[in-house]
């Protein structure tokens, strides 16, 4: 079967994401400046004063959910909102990550303070929306991903969370945050239980990656910072404290086995899952932002 197709040179822009290749460096970058610039005009926050954080300090108090009943209108227009957020965090901003999906949970009915909140981050995105996924192809590090999880967070229901990142080339290429569908019932068992899902992750991306012609070697380095969930994982001895785990939970030993995945302990300081997980202070946040290969471009 024949296609007509135009060559329209290198690929500068796609679906909003801004792409700039240098082939000779073997660098590559995406950014989404253009879409938040017309996120932050249609939301009339285009000259707001930036702020340096995601969320407030004692935002906790405030993601509930909301015991009065939000206008039509006010539902309309925090869903339109949340919906540009969560486009720009799946395209190139995993530091919005945790605090876009918190909100995201509140748009059937969100409160006034729920509005406020997804304005803060419009807010971050002002002073930050020249930032890029800068991907280092000469000097950059090989596929390796970190997990890490919240014991009980969920203040509705207790459910742990859940978070992992993947990088390559020292650049973020993928991420996620989700809420785990059992009660962790102590913060070893919440940890492995993020492992279990960020290894199914790295099998997956050793797959992808022998489909595209890159024969992936070596096991894929994970990095954990809880040792006892660690320990569960590389001594897969049954206990009282795990013989309750469900079992599709243990295929990461079995990952392990295979050499698939390697797990390395990381200290907390260095989890650039953390921020999937919690709300981070101003100090730590810029450390998960250079970690991930987040810059800011040059004007």
């Amino acid at each position: 079967m024949r296609y007509e197709m135009s060559d329209l040179g290198k690929i500068k822009l796609y679906l909003g994401v801004h792409i700039t290749c240098d082939r000779q460096n073997q660098c590559l970058e995406i950014d989404q400046q253009g879409y938040i610039s017309d996120v932050l005009d249609r939301f009339g926050m285009a000259s707001s004063n930036p702020h340096n954080t995601l969320l407030p300090a004692g935002v906790d108090v405030h993601l509930i959910k909301y015991s009065g009943e939000a206008t039509p209108s006010d539902i309309k227009h925090y869903q339109s909102l949340i919906g540009s957020l969560l486009y720009i965090q799946i395209g190139t901003r995993p530091d919005i990550l945790f605090a876009v999906l918190w909100l995201a949970q509140y748009v059937a009915n969100p409160s006034p303070q729920h509005l406020r909140l997804a304005q803060y981050i419009l807010s971050y995105l002002a002073g930050t929306k020249n930032m890029c996924i800068h991907y280092n192809g000469a000097n950059g590090e090989g596929l390796h991903g970190y997990t890490d999880s919240s014991l009980g967070d969920q203040t509705d229901d207790r459910h742990s969370t859940s978070g992992y990142i993947f990088l390559l080339a020292n650049g973020a290429i993928g991420w996620t945050s989700h809420k785990q569908k059992t009660v962790a019932q102590n913060t070893t068992e919440a940890e492995y239980m993020a492992m279990a899902d960020t290894a199914n992750q790295a099998a997956w991306y050793q797959s992808f990656l022998e489909e595209l012609g890159y024969q992936v070697d070596d096991p894929i380095p994970l990095h954990g910072d809880n040792k006892g969930a660690i320990d569960l994982v590389l001594n897969p001895v049954t206990s009282r404290w795990s013989k309750h785990i469900e079992i599709r939970h243990h295929v990461v030993r079995e990952y392990i086995e295979q050499s698939v995945i390697t797990m390395e302990c990381t200290p907390t300081a260095e989890m650039l899952a953390d921020g999937f997980t919690k709300s981070l202070p101003r100090g730590s946040l810029l450390a998960q932002i250079s970690g991930m290969g987040l810059m800011q471009r040059a004007v």
